[in-house]
């Protein structure tokens, strides 16, 4: 396991330190569960050492917030796939979900703000996206879980990733926290996933039960490639990443 000090609720700005993914609050209501499913499976195949190198370049940013939680304002779909590798019994690291961790970074230590303020300013830096997988929202800071095992599946912020991962946008350090999301607000609108959600008789589909990756290959290339041309369309010139045709 990787060996650095645990970060304090006391921690000054700029501390780096390990923490226990367990312990991790998101500030988010959900994941692109496509994406998540693909990064458990890489990091179940990690040893010990590849596994710590891995977490060691792909720092995680936290808020140190009010009675000292450490709330996670980006990397959720990190944590969430780590924390579920960490389950797996054929995993090749050795920690489990209670002993897994983070290499984290202390962004802002506010834990003297409490209540309303701590959110609203939470909300005011762009660290705070209270929209649900529906994309509903802005909802109560209460509603949101409070352990990464509780994120939910918006297929939505799946089909974000999979069309970045397609050269339909590009993600950047000077892209907003949350941009991703933008574009799966912008897809939402544009783009049927799965033709059985409107089947009243498919009881057991809902826009939450959607995996990209489990639609047939032509229909997942179906929608990915119009939702790719649909990205770098004028419609989609506001977002954050966008290329255009050029």
């Amino acid at each position: 396991m990787i060996k650095l000090p645990s970060l304090k609720p006391n921690s000054p700005v700029g501390t780096v330190g390990s923490l226990l993914v367990k312990n991790l609050q998101p500030t988010q209501m959900a994941v692109g569960m496509d994406e998540t499913d693909a990064k458990k499976e890489k990091y179940a195949s990690m040893n010990d050492q590849e596994l710590d190198n891995y977490l060691l370049t792909h720092v995680v940013p936290v808020v140190v917030g009010n009675k000292g939680n450490f709330y996670l304002i980006d990397h959720h779909h990190l944590s969430y796939a780590l924390w579920q590798a960490a389950g797996n019994p054929k995993r090749k690291f050795k920690a489990n979900q209670k002993q897994v961790v983070v290499v984290a970074q202390v962004v802002s230590n506010w834990s003297p703000i409490t209540g309303y303020a701590f959110w609203k300013s939470m909300y005011d830096k762009n660290w705070l996206y209270p929209f649900d997988h529906l994309g509903g929202g802005p909802l109560k800071p209460k509603q949101i879980p409070t352990h990464v095992k509780k994120l939910q599946n918006d297929p939505y912020r799946s089909l974000a990733w999979y069309v970045r991962n397609h050269y339909g946008y590009t993600k950047s350090a000077g892209n907003a926290i949350f941009a991703e999301f933008k574009w799966a607000e912008f897809f939402r609108n544009l783009v049927l996933l799965n033709n059985q959600i409107l089947n009243d008789k498919a009881k057991k589909m809902t826009t939450q039960s959607v995996m990209i990756s489990q639609l047939p290959k032509d229909k997942q290339k179906e929608i990915v490639d119009y939702s790719v041309y649909l990205a770098k369309s004028a419609a989609a010139s506001g977002l954050p990443g966008y290329l255009g045709n050029g």
